[in-house]
């Protein structure tokens, strides 16, 4: 026999033949059986479950009788204990495979833990096997009853772990579209699970539907964000951020193309540094190299290497400096708050036995960053690096020209600067030689020799130029017809100083309308706009991309397309795993004229924009303290940013603007608020004072009537006003001194909020000749 709770209620006998099981109530108490099959419920639970606060006196009796009518429809074909009474309460004694329930809780355990332990086969046919016992929500003839909530939902859940885990194997067998179908199926019942979104996402993008799995997580974004006010979870962030940059570790798209065999191996670097790992293709620079590991050997302990932008400093240090200091451990840092983090811990840990280099590449940008209090932070800490201990740590870094004066401003850290300064040099003509034929040779591939000298006549003594070069030789190794590099090659591509703008440009008209405003919002944002130095490229975390307002497919095919052709580079924050963007070299954003336009146009935008966020880091830094939001002139200055349209703001940007803006307009309410306080507090002033004249003038009218009417004995005058001080003080001392100077007989009454009318009447009853009511209070 079997019982179905995976659905509707049901029961069978083992040939198939449906067990009638009664009236609601009745499956009630059997579904609560099956629940705990094995189990004793005690009666009273029973009664609890099925009716709870409303039992009726018979509940127990009800009970009973349910319980001996199942017996009595199940003992044909499960026998009489199948039921069994236990006080106080019953049993339902069946194997547990017989429930279906249960049955499937097994099978879901034993396929994720056979997939676990690597037998996949096993675990997807388990999986299988427990999915075909789901004929729909479990006990949906009880969806509105309180005793069967749990249990739906943890049904609910272990059915969608169920799928997800079965699509997640279906996705390791290579056969991303039954995952595609599972995921779809689990967001049919649950649209903001997320593990589901995520395999969805992933069996979208390997199956060449890049752009329904960014629409898929746009979706997902949206829906969270109206239902619950949240964004994705960070795992479901990076992914969204993987496949934006076709990260290789998602597994290649099934229609993509087959990246061609390129044979041999292109040894130049494009706008790219040489790193490390490319220290055999580093040629030229061989005496600078010898000079920076003779001031270290001679202990020397901060070595600056100061250049112009494109003088190749990154590379002489990373592929010739540090593949020579076998003996050093080197570690490389940012001149950020995470560099000055790991540099401080560094300074505290160093091994005395071993010997530690710090190198610190594009130190400039640690004074482009305006963070004054970092600076002075990490300049005393590398100064304290590098003048304390034993000597066993010392520093390298790499400077631009244009920012030599900026350690100068900093008297301490110029004292320990100053002496390691190695300045470098253009490349002579041997040395560009060198660095130009090499590589080529090692790949087999030769340089023609009127290429060669054109190459070099239009490299060298020409400022920043290297990176051209390097681009210029990248493209012709790519685009050679046979294993030379040839002159007409080259002047058919543009030239050193056409090359690199004509690709970019190229790369801009392949776009269509909407992915060339993307491209212009990306590139504006990987711009730091110089003040009195040149401009400077930008390290741009994806995830403030991707915060805008742009089309994910858009914006990903952008990053795809310069990245492809080396103009765009990506890289990982240390630590946090964070994907970055930026330009593969400073001599884009000159060289390529739309850029260099777009930086122009938008020049006071960008700088703006540059503050504006350092308020932003400021506020977030605070607690979202209401203190450090925009106000007055710069709140106006700043609001431009969202409506001009030049830079398009990321999600936070415009809730620090919307807080800043919503603030002003509360303060405002609030001082209005207290202004019109103010002015019925000067209305009801000057209300009381022309009381007050009006009594006076009374009083005057009335003294000079007493004399000049009546003659005889002086008239009666009576006060009605109240005693509250003020303005009222003033009234009571002006009908005083009437009374006394005109000889008038007086009466005063004090009239109360409450009663100035009864006190109007009783103050006239006593037959005053004149009654003068200095009150608002009484008609």
């Amino acid at each position: 026999m079997s019982f179905r709770i995976l659905g509707s209620l049901a029961a069978e006998t083992s040939d198939g033949v449906a067990v009638p099981l009664g009236s609601p109530k009745q499956r009630a108490v059997l579904a609560v059986l099956l629940l705990h099959v094995g189990e004793l419920v005690p009666a009273e639970r029973l009664v609890e479950l099925l009716w709870g606060d409303a039992a009726p006196r018979t509940a127990l009796h009800s009970i009973q009788i349910y319980v001996s009518e199942l017996r009595r429809i199940l003992q044909p074909v499960a026998g009489d204990a199948a039921i069994v009474t236990r006080p106080p309460g019953y049993q339902l004694e069946v194997s547990p495979d017989e429930v279906d329930a249960r049955r499937f809780e097994r099978l879901v355990a034993e396929g994720a833990r056979a997939l676990t332990d690597g037998r996949r086969a096993a675990g997807v046919a388990l999986l299988q096997d427990a999915l075909r016992l789901w004929r729909g929500p479990a006990l949906s003839d009880f969806t509105y009853d309180d005793f069967a909530q749990p249990y739906i939902r943890r049904l609910h859940d272990l059915h969608l772990d169920a799928i997800e885990e079965l699509a997640s194997a279906e996705l390791a067998d290579g056969s991303p579209g039954s995952a595609i179908s599972l995921a779809e199926a689990a967001l049919q019942e649950d649209p903001l699970r997320e593990r589901s979104r995520e395999l969805l996402m992933l069996g979208l993008y390997r199956t060449g539907r890049h752009a329904e799995a960014l629409r898929t997580y746009q979706k997902l974004r949206e829906l969270l964000d109206e239902e619950l006010g949240l964004d994705p979870s960070p795992p479901l962030q990076r992914l969204h951020e993987q496949i934006i940059l076709h990260d290789p570790g998602l597994g290649a798209p099934r229609s993509a193309p087959e990246p061609p065999e390129v044979a041999p191996r292109n040894p130049y670097k494009g706008l790219r540094p040489f790193t490390e790992e490319d220290s055999q293709d580093f040629f030229g620079r061989g005496g600078l190299v010898d000079r920076l590991q003779q001031a270290l050997d001679q202990g020397t302990r901060l070595v600056a290497l100061v250049g112009p932008s494109g003088s190749g400093k990154s590379s002489v240090v990373a592929a010739g400096l540090i593949p020579r200091l076998d003996r050093w451990t080197t570690t490389t840092i940012g001149p950020d708050r995470a560099g000055l983090e790991e540099l401080e811990a560094l300074t505290a840990t160093t091994d005395p036995a071993a010997r530690r280099l710090v190198v610190i590449d594009q130190f400039e940008e640690l004074f482009s960053s305006g963070d004054e209090p970092l600076q002075r932070g990490f300049l005393a800490s590398l100064t304290r690096a590098v003048t304390s201990g034993d000597g066993r740590l010392a520093a390298v870094l790499t400077l631009r020209a244009d920012f030599y004066d900026r350690p100068l401003l900093f008297p301490t850290f110029a004292r320990v600067f100053l002496p390691g300064v190695v300045n470098i040099l253009p490349m002579s003509g041997e040395e560009l030689e060198a660095a130009v034929v090499r590589p080529a040779e090692r790949s087999g591939v030769a340089i023609e020799p009127a290429l060669l000298a054109s190459l070099i006549a239009d490299t060298v003594d020409q400022p920043g130029a290297l990176p051209l070069l390097q681009y210029a030789l990248t493209e012709l190794f790519d685009h050679r017809t046979d294993k030379r590099l040839t002159l007409a090659d080259y002047r058919r591509l543009g030239g050193l100083q056409g090359i690199l703008s004509r690709r970019a440009e190229e790369l801009f008209a392949s776009l269509d309308t909407n992915e060339q405003r993307t491209a212009t919002q990306v590139f504006l944002r990987l711009v730091r706009p110089g003040r009195g130095t040149a401009d400077s490229r930008r390290r741009l975390p994806l995830a403030e991309l991707t915060a805008m307002d742009l089309d994910a497919v858009a914006l990903s095919r952008v990053l795809e397309t310069y990245g492809r052709h080396r103009l765009l580079s990506f890289d990982r924050e240390d630590g946090s795993g964070a994907a970055i963007v930026e330009v593969a070299h400073e001599a884009l954003l000159w060289e390529w004229d739309r850029l260099a336009a777009w930086i122009d146009r938008h020049r006071t935008a960008l700088r703006r924009h540059e503050t504006f966020t350092a308020a932003l880091a400021e506020w977030e830094e605070s607690g979202r303290n209401d203190g450090y939001l925009l106000s007055g002139v710069r709140l106006d200055e700043f609001a431009s940013l969202g409506r001009d349209g030049a830079l398009e703001l990321t999600d936070r940007e415009r809730e620090f603007l919307n807080r800043s803006q919503e603030h002003r307009a509360r303060a405002a309410a609030e001082a209005e608020s207290r202004a019109a306080d103010v002015r019925r507090l000067e209305r009801r002033s000057r209300n009381r004072l022309m009381g007050l004249v009006g009594t006076a003038a009374v009083l005057v009218g009335g003294g000079a009537w007493a004399f000049t009417s009546l003659g005889q004995a002086p008239p009666t005058v009576g006060l009605l006003f109240h005693q509250a001080g003020g303005v009222d003080a003033y009234t009571e001392a002006g009908f005083d001194r009437a009374i006394t100077d005109f000889g008038l007989l007086a009466i005063e009454r004090d009239a109360s909020v409450e009663d100035a009318d009864s006190a109007l009447e009783a103050l006239a009853g006593e037959a005053p000749d004149l009654i003068l009511a200095a009150t608002l209070s009484t008609d």
